[in-house]
C-alpha cells in the first residue's frame, strides 16, 4: 500500500480499529513504514559547493544499492559559519553529529583518518550502531586532493 500524508496513520487506525493486532506498536509501525534516512559524511573544507553536492548524489545513489531501498538524505551541508571565539572545526562537527542523530543509515569514506571531522562521523555511527557502508575517495570525490599524512612539527 502507498500512503500519502495522514492517510497512513488514518489507515493504520482504521485497521487498529478493526481489530487487526500487531506484533509491534502502533508507533512502531508507523515509523517502520516511513522512509530511512541517510547521514552522508564526505569532505567539504576547502571544496566547492557544486563538488560536494555531486559527491553527496554519488553516495546517495551508492547507500540506495546497497542498502536496496530508497533513502532520505540528511541535509548535512552546514551553511551558517561558527560564532566567533570558538574552534571552527569542532563546532561543525558538533552541528553535524547533531543531524546525525535523525540517520537510520551512514555513508562513508574508507581511511577517514585524513578527514577528521569523517573520522568522528564514522566513529559515531559505529558506536551507536547506524548501519554503515565505507567508499574509496576518488570514486566520490575526485576533486579532493589527498592529504599528505600529519608529521611531527619541526622544531628549527
Amino acid at each position: 500500500m502507498i500512503f500519502f500524508g495522514n492517510d497512513q496513520s488514518n489507515a493504520i487506525d482504521k485497521l487498529a480499529e478493526a481489530g487487526h493486532v500487531y506484533p509491534i506498536s502502533k508507533e512502531e509501525l508507523e515509523r517502520s513504514m516511513k522512509m530511512k534516512k541517510l547521514f552522508i559524511s564526505c569532505p567539504m573544507r576547502g571544496r566547492k559547493e557544486e563538488d560536494i553536492k555531486k559527491s553527496f548524489e554519488r553516495m546517495h545513489e551508492i547507500a540506495e544499492a546497497i542498502f536496496d531501498e530508497k533513502l532520505e538524505v540528511i541535509d548535512s551541508f552546514i551553511e551558517e559559519n561558527p560564532p566567533e571565539g570558538v574552534n571552527p572545526g569542532i563546532w561543525y562537527l558538533g552541528e553535524s553529529i547533531k543531524k546525525m542523530a535523525d540517520a537510520d543509515y551512514f555513508i562513508g569514506l574508507k581511511n577517514c583518518c585524513k578527514y577528521s571531522g569523517c573520522l568522528f562521523e564514522k566513529y559515531a555511527a559505529d558506536h551507536y550502531d547506524i548501519p554503515s557502508f565505507v567508499i574509496d575517495l576518488e570514486y566520490v570525490a575526485p576533486d579532493v586532493e589527498e592529504v599528505k599524512p600529519m608529521t611531527e612539527p619541526s622544531h628549527e
